[in-house]
This record gives C-alpha cells, sequence and structure tokens, in this order.
C-alpha cells in the first residue's frame, strides 16, 4: 500500500468515526510523529514531561545534585549494613 492509499485510508476512518476521544488521540498521535520527524522532540512531550526537565534542569542551575558516584557509595553501604 502506498502513500496515497494509506492517507485515504486513514481519512476514511477518520471521517467514520464520531468518537470524540479516538480523533483526541488521533490527533495527538500525529502531531507527536510530526514533531519528531522536524526535529522539534520537546514539543513531541506532555506538559507533564515538559515540567519535570524544567525543574530538573533549574535543580541542577541552583546545585540541588547528588554526583552519581555519592549516591552510589551511600547504596553499597546501606547493603553492607543490611547484610550484617
Amino acid at each position: 500500500m502506498g502513500a496515497l492509499e494509506l492517507k485515504n485510508e486513514i481519512l476514511r476512518l477518520i471521517i467514520e468515526t464520531n468518537d470524540t476521544n479516538t480523533l483526541v488521540q488521533v490527533k495527538a498521535v500525529l502531531t507527536a510523529i510530526i514533531n519528531q520527524e522536524n526535529g522539534d522532540w520537546l514539543a513531541a512531550l506532555s506538559e507533564s514531561q515538559r515540567n519535570s526537565i524544567e525543574q530538573g534542569l533549574a535543580d541542577i542551575t541552583n546545585g540541588k545534585v547528588v554526583a552519581n558516584e555519592q549516591v552510589m557509595a551511600s547504596i553499597r553501604a546501606k547493603i553492607e549494613n543490611y547484610q550484617k
């Protein structure tokens, strides 16, 4: 099936449905795919995902981070204490 046939089939399915939830989901999927193809991966994320990224960047800027090595050392110490 070529691109034209696929477009026609998708359009037919969209036209035949009256389910708003289905249409919203189709729109979201197509928008996400188009944004990713255009290299705009940030626009493809949900608002919650974007907020989480922004919070993480703010935490880095404000020094609210712990080095991976420090976290791993802490976990190893806790595991060793647990095993005793």
